[in-house]
């Protein structure tokens, strides 16, 4: 900071960026452009520094977080899951209601197998845009890898009230259904996909095998 007064003084127009402190510690990131004032009478001469100064702290919160983001998809490229996650939990904790950063982080802790993590980062995207379709449905799968059965089911029957359209939901859903030992209703969903989708054959191979069970 000294340094640009010193040059706009020298007669240069400055453009820097600097951190400040206030006295109960919040931290905050200035931009200053500044430009000398030169005498009327000796235009060789500065007598004033004219300078306009912003801050730019959300700014450089927004450059940081991205640059964590983009770290964390060069790890994952790089196959190193584990540092790509540690790199997206940074950017989640630059902007933690960034629901692209919480799905990233889901899906990489799914992917080393951090199945608490995984629901938590969708259970968060949710609670800021509860009708994401890709973190219902993740929801619903990661609740069913850790065995929470119960939690699984009530998150796949919200996803397909709300997007009935995607047909392979329905077959998982009964499957699960069918985990749960609920075999009337896992046939009631098959039957719902048949009348949908039109797959009998499809609707008869699963039905076959929940009654070989």
């Amino acid at each position: 900071f000294r340094d640009g007064v010193e040059a706009v003084f020298a007669g240069k127009t400055t453009q820097i960026q600097f951190e400040i402190v206030g006295l109960r510690g919040r931290r905050l990131f200035m931009d200053q452009t500044a430009a000398p004032l030169f005498a009327p009478d000796d235009h060789g001469r500065v007598v004033e520094m004219v300078a306009v100064t912003r801050n730019v702290s959300a700014q450089r919160r927004a450059e940081a977080d991205l640059l964590q983001a983009r770290l964390s998809q060069g790890y994952a490229v790089a196959d190193r899951p584990k540092d790509a996650l540690a790199s997206m939990e940074r950017a989640v904790a630059l902007a933690p209601t960034n629901t692209d950063y919480l799905l990233a982080r889901a899906q990489l802790a799914n992917w080393i197998g951090r199945r608490d993590l995984a629901a938590d980062s969708y259970e968060r995207v949710l609670r800021l845009n509860p009708d994401d379709r890709t973190a219902l449905l993740m929801l619903a799968r990661t609740r069913m890898w850790q065995g929470k059965l119960d939690a699984s089911a009530s998150a796949y029957r919200k996803y397909l009230r709300t997007y009935p359209d995607k047909a392979e939901v329905y077959l998982e859903y009964a499957k699960l259904e069918s985990w749960r030992g609920n075999f009337d209703h896992a046939i009631e969903i098959l039957e719902q996909y048949g009348k949908k989708f039109g797959n009998r054959p499809k609707v008869d191979q699963e039905e076959a095998r929940l009654y070989a069970l």
